[in-house]
């Protein structure tokens, strides 16, 4: 009897430690439905086509990718394949997009703004955020401190 109760407390012990691993995830948020506080960070920043970052916390990271910007007779900037890799060698979060270009202003499926709550794992020594493939630096990084 005792040994099954050892057994039932180590199984019970490994369920509760691969519970509360965290795991890193992102879901896109439609804007109009995140929380005050982001929604000021995008107010602040909606004018500067680029990416942006809002930490929110030591666990949550809001990722804006703004396109809304267009000068008279430039074509129209969408994003589409949003993704994160977490690079463990180099301790590095990884933020991809791709950047297109239309001329069809008015097409509503088109996404000239995303905004992304990413949950992170852990702390990440940099963040950094790629365009097609390419390194592009954050138009701003913001803080809720």
């Amino acid at each position: 009897m005792g040994r099954i109760i050892v057994s039932l407390m180590a199984i019970f012990l490994l369920l509760l430690t691969g519970c509360s691993e965290k795991e890193l995830s992102y879901t896109e948020i439609n804007i109009k439905d995140a929380k005050e506080n982001v929604k000021t960070f995008i107010d602040e920043t909606e004018d500067l086509n680029g990416t942006h970052l809002y930490y929110e916390n030591d666990q949550v990271v809001y990722v804006f990718v703004n396109g809304i910007n267009v000068i008279q007779g430039d074509e129209a900037i969408y994003f589409e394949d949003f993704n994160l890799n977490a690079d463990e060698e180099s301790d590095a979060l990884e933020v991809s997009y791709t950047q297109k270009k239309t001329e069809d202003y008015s097409n509503k499926e088109l996404n000239h703004q995303l905004l992304y709550k990413v949950v992170l794992d852990k702390k990440y020594e940099t963040l950094n955020a790629f365009q097609n493939g390419e390194a592009v630096t954050f138009g701003s990084v913001m803080s809720s401190d």
